[in-house]
């Protein structure tokens, strides 16, 4: 199975999941990936497929989808659940734009506290 190195358009999305894929892959297996080699997506994909890490298959099939989107709705709907690794930790990313009156109406709805006490505003 080949894939081929690169998506369409590289983000930073992509090198983020490569870098944290690197760092699993390395602690699992104790195996060097460098990013700037021609077959590392391959070698990241292969690794993922072998690990008992959960996190870093579903990276993989992150990865997968990144590189070959199979179709311009499932695409979309990629980008609308887009997911941020923090530490490992698979995080969503909102992607829904507020109006000006929902932003408003939910900053006077907030409350903010220093040092344990409410603070008017």
């Amino acid at each position: 199975m080949s894939i081929q190195g690169q998506p369409q358009q590289i983000d930073r999305d992509y090198v983020r999941l490569l870098m944290i894929m690197r760092r699993f892959v390395r602690d699992e297996f104790d195996i060097k990936v460098a990013i700037s080699e021609l077959d590392a997506v391959e070698k990241l994909l292969h690794y993922a497929g072998l690990s008992r890490n959960e996190v870093l298959q579903e990276m993989a099939k992150e990865l997968r989808s990144m590189l070959v989107p199979e179709a311009v709705g499932e695409e979309e709907a990629a980008v609308q659940q887009k997911v941020h690794y923090y530490r490992g930790v698979a995080q969503p990313v909102a992607t829904t734009q507020t109006t000006e009156a929902e932003s408003s109406s939910h900053k006077r709805s907030t409350k903010r506290v220093y040092r344990g006490r409410v603070v008017s505003e």
